[in-house]
C-alpha cells in the first residue's frame, strides 16, 4: 500500500525552494519563503488528517476545504488590505482531527476561505480560525479577466474529492494526489504551445493587421506586449475548458487547417461534420473580437499614457474601458457557444485561425488504428513517456487516429469527470498533455508514479522574462515593434 502522506511529504519539501514558488510574492522576503515549512513528522501529520478527512463525508456531501499552516500574527494589517485576506481568530484553538475539519468545512467554502492551521509551542496542530479569502482567484484561473492576488507564501493543502488533494506554496502549485496519481505541477499554458502547430502565424497575423491599423490611427497608441495575445488566447482556452467540465458532459474540440476545412470532400475523409455552418464572417469572430480588443486597447491606454506604454495582461484585466469590457463578455459567450456545441454528440470543428466550421463531428473510423502514444513531460514535448493507447476510451482513441493521419491538426479532449487532454504531433510523434481531473488550479500536471525518482526539473514558463524578450527581439526584426 502507498505511503501518500509521505510521498506527498517528500515532494513538497523537494520542490518548495524552486526558484518559481520562491518568488511566488515579490512583497515577502526570500528568507521568510524558504522557512515556511514545518519539520517532517508535522509536515507528514498534517498530509495525513487532510487525507483522512477527504475520506468522509458530511450528510452525504464531499468534503471539501483549503488550509493554510501559517500563524494568525503573520497576517499584517497592510497585507489583509492588498489581498483581500480576512483573517478571524478563535478564542479557544481546536485540535487538528480529521472529524473536526470535516465539520468547519461547510463553513468556509471552498471558493472563499482557508482554514487557518499552526503548530503550537508544543508542536501540536491546531485549528486557530478562518481565512477569508473571495473567490477571485477562482475566476482568475477559469480564464477570467480580473486579477487575483496571490496568497501568502505559507503551505497551502486543497481537499477536493476522497484521496483527492493538491499542495501549494501560497498560490503557486507544488504536487497534488489524484485517483492513486502523484503528480508535479508543471507550469505550462492550458494550450501548451497553443495546441496548435499555427498559434506564432496567427499571433504573427493578428499583430500585423494591429500594427497597420495602429500606423493608421489618427492618435497616438500605446504599445502592445508580444505575448498579451498569448495569454489571451489562453485564457479563452480556459474559459472554454471550464464551460465544458462545468456542464460535466465531458466534449472534443478539433482543430484542422483551414486548407482542409474549406473542403468538405477532403474534410470528410477525416471527420463528418453534421451540422456544418455555412461560410460567412460570423465563423470567424473569435478572431476579430480578438483583433478588436487589441486595437481598443492601444487606443485606450495611448490616450492615457501616451505611446510609450507598453500594455500587458495587468492592464487588460483591469482595464474599465467600456469598449474593452464589451469585448471580453462577447469572448466569454463565445467560449460557451462553444462548450454548449460541445454537448451535442460529435466534436465540435474549429478552423485555423479561430474559424467555427461546424459540430456533431465524427471521426472517419477507417483511420489507421494507433497503439502508441507519448505523453508529455515537459511543455514542449521533447521528453515524453511512451504509453499503450488500450487504457483509455473510445473519445481518446478516435481522436489520436484523426491527429495521426493528420499532422496538422490539434484537439482537445474534455472527459466526463473534468480530466483534459491536449493532442498533437510533436516532431512526428503523436503526443498528449495531460491535466489531472478537477485540478482547480487549472494548470496541466506532469504524472508521475510513486516509484519514480522525483529529481526532475521543472520546464521553463511560457511567459517568462527570457522568453518575452525573444518574441519582442523576434517581432523587431520584422519592424512589428
Amino acid at each position: 500500500m502507498q505511503d501518500y502522506p509521505k510521498q506527498l511529504a517528500d515532494l513538497v519539501k523537494e520542490h518548495w525552494n524552486e526558484r518559481e514558488f520562491v518568488k511566488a510574492r515579490s512583497n515577502e522576503k526570500d528568507s521568510e519563503a524558504r522557512n515556511g515549512l514545518p519539520c517532517d513528522a508535522i509536515l507528514k501529520h498534517l498530509i495525513a488528517i487532510c487525507f483522512e478527512a477527504s475520506l468522509l463525508r458530511d450528510e452525504d456531501r464531499p468534503v471539501r476545504f483549503r488550509l493554510m499552516l501559517r500563524n494568525p500574527e503573520q497576517f499584517t494589517r497592510n497585507e489583509d488590505s492588498a489581498s483581500g485576506l480576512q483573517h478571524l481568530v478563535f478564542a479557544h484553538p481546536l485540535s487538528l482531527e480529521a472529524n473536526k475539519l470535516r465539520r468547519l468545512a461547510q463553513a468556509a467554502p471552498f471558493d472563499r476561505a482557508l482554514i487557518g492551521v499552526r503548530a503550537n509551542q508544543e508542536g501540536h496542530l491546531e485549528i486557530w480560525g478562518i481565512i477569508h479569502s473571495s473567490s477571485d482567484w477562482r475566476r482568475a484561473l477559469e480564464g477570467g479577466r480580473c486579477l487575483s492576488n496571490p496568497l501568502p507564501t505559507s503551505l497551502v493543502v486543497s481537499v477536493i474529492d476522497p484521496a483527492h488533494m493538491s499542495l501549494a506554496k501560497g498560490s503557486a502549485l507544488i504536487c497534488g494526489l489524484v485517483a492513486g496519481k502523484l503528480s508535479v505541477k508543471s507550469p505550462m499554458g492550458v494550450f501548451v504551445a497553443d495546441a496548435s502547430n499555427g498559434a506564432t502565424s496567427v499571433e504573427d497575423d493578428l499583430f500585423e493587421l494591429h500594427e497597420q491599423a495602429r500606423r493608421a490611427a489618427q492618435k497616438p497608441w500605446s504599445r502592445l506586449n508580444p505575448s498579451l495575445v498569448r495569454t489571451i488566447r489562453q485564457s479563452l482556452g480556459l474559459r472554454l475548458i471550464s464551460a465544458i467540465r462545468n456542464g460535466r458532459h465531458g466534449g472534443t474540440i478539433l482543430i484542422v487547417p483551414s486548407r482542409i476545412a474549406q473542403r468538405p470532400a477532403t474534410l470528410d475523409r477525416y471527420v463528418r461534420v453534421k451540422y456544418r455552418f455555412s461560410a460567412s464572417a460570423s465563423q470567424r469572430r473569435f478572431y476579430d473580437l480578438l483583433l478588436r480588443l487589441m486595437n481598443t486597447l492601444a487606443e485606450s491606454h495611448g490616450a492615457i499614457h501616451g505611446p510609450e506604454m507598453v500594455v500587458g495582461w495587468d492592464e487588460y484585466a483591469t482595464s474599465v474601458d467600456p469598449t474593452v469590457i464589451e469585448i471580453d463578455e462577447a469572448l466569454s459567450e463565445q467560449a460557451h457557444l462553444l462548450a454548449g456545441m460541445a454537448a451535442a454528440d460529435g466534436a465540435v470543428v474549429l478552423a485555423r485561425p479561430l474559424g467555427i466550421v461546424g459540430f456533431g463531428g465524427e471521426i472517419c473510423g477507417r483511420l489507421k488504428h494507433v497503439n502508441v502514444v507519448s505523453r508529455a513531460l515537459d511543455r514542449e514535448g521533447s521528453r515524453v513517456a511512451v504509453e499503450a493507447t488500450s487504457g483509455v476510451g473510445t473519445r481518446h482513441r478516435s481522436v489520436y487516429r484523426l491527429c495521426n493521419a493528420l499532422p496538422a491538426a490539434s484537439a482537445i479532449v474534455v472527459s466526463q469527470d473534468g480530466g483534459v487532454r491536449i493532442v498533437r504531433q510533436v516532431d512526428g510523434k503523436l503526443t498528449y498533455w495531460e491535466q489531472l481531473p478537477g485540478d482547480v488550479f487549472g494548470l496541466p500536471a506532469r504524472v508521475i508514479v510513486p516509484s519514480q525518482n522525483f529529481h526532475t526539473p521543472f520546464p521553463t514558463a511560457d511567459l517568462s522574462e527570457n522568453g518575452v524578450k525573444k518574441r519582442t527581439d523576434r517581432l523587431a526584426t520584422l519592424g512589428r515593434v
